[in-house]
């Protein structure tokens, strides 16, 4: 985690042209620039949000980008506040939690390590929240679509039925991990660290956002993106012209079978 003065460091050097600040949920507080406003106002403004006494938590997101393409992933920068404290340091060195279910003392290094701890998993599991929503939404479209293949038989299998059972076996790793994070939360809830107010240290939050819910969507488009440029307008004409899944791997499939074949692959985990 960075304070704003910090990102204004990292801005000088990585110059990035559009930037946004959003809460741990993923809701914009300040969108991206448009190419008519600077990187620079953004900050600005972004800055002066963050002094707002209306933000109460302690730590937010601002996502940077080069491109205001909507696919593109941003680099994630955890903001804290420079005024909040999440604990109350007694004359002694002690640190005392501010808890309503435990009031026990720990020292310093302790409940950092705890707080540190519990708020990791809790902003991992406010991300994990949020993709699971996603995904059941795609879980639910899938399923519907294999009853429906299933119903035609096996003289009438429609293109997609070959892979939505293996499509379908990547939702449970999100829900382990989500479980396993509700656990992690509960058992330092225990220890004493109660507080949410602070951001994780874990340089690998900034990637969560790539996983989960958009995998189907993210492995058409990256083979979609590696063909040639008329098959590739093509195949990105026949996707977003087609109201479902199903209707756009049976139009692939009756342009160039290969082509289906390949893309099966593709989507089934093949090189």
């Amino acid at each position: 985690m960075i304070t704003i003065e910090e990102f204004k460091e990292i801005q000088e050097d990585q110059d990035y042209k559009h930037l946004g600040l959003f809460n741990r949920s993923g809701d914009p507080l300040v969108r991206f620039n448009s190419t008519n406003k600077s990187p620079g106002e953004r900050l600005e403004i972004i800055e002066k949000r963050l002094k707002s006494p209306t933000l109460i938590d302690s730590v937010y997101i601002l996502k940077a980008k080069n491109n205001t393409q909507k696919d593109t992933l941003t680099d994630d920068y955890i903001i804290v506040k420079d005024h909040e404290t999440m604990k109350e340091i007694n004359t002694s060195g002690e640190i005392q939690t501010l808890s309503e279910h435990k009031t026990g003392v720990y020292n310093f290094k302790e409940g950092i390590e705890l707080n540190s701890k519990l708020i990791r998993a809790e902003l991992e599991n406010d991300h994990l929240k949020i993709r699971i929503q996603e995904l059941e939404k795609v879980i639910e479209d899938l399923e519907d679509q294999l009853k429906e293949a299933e119903t035609l038989g096996d003289e009438q299998k429609t293109p997609i039925q070959d892979f939505l059972q293996e499509t379908l076996k990547t939702a449970i790793p999100i829900f382990d991990k989500f479980m396993e994070l509700k656990e992690r939360k509960i058992q330092l809830a225990e220890q004493g660290a109660t507080q949410t107010q602070q951001a994780p240290e874990n340089p690998e939050f900034r990637n969560l956002n790539q996983d989960g819910a958009d995998i189907l969507d993210k492995k058409i488009k990256a083979f979609i993106l590696v063909q040639d440029p008329e098959t590739q307008e093509y195949l990105k004409q026949c996707y977003n012209s087609s109201n479902t899944l199903d209707g756009f791997f049976t139009m692939v499939d009756n342009y160039d079978q290969d082509l289906f074949n390949n893309l099966k692959i593709s989507l089934n985990g093949g090189s």
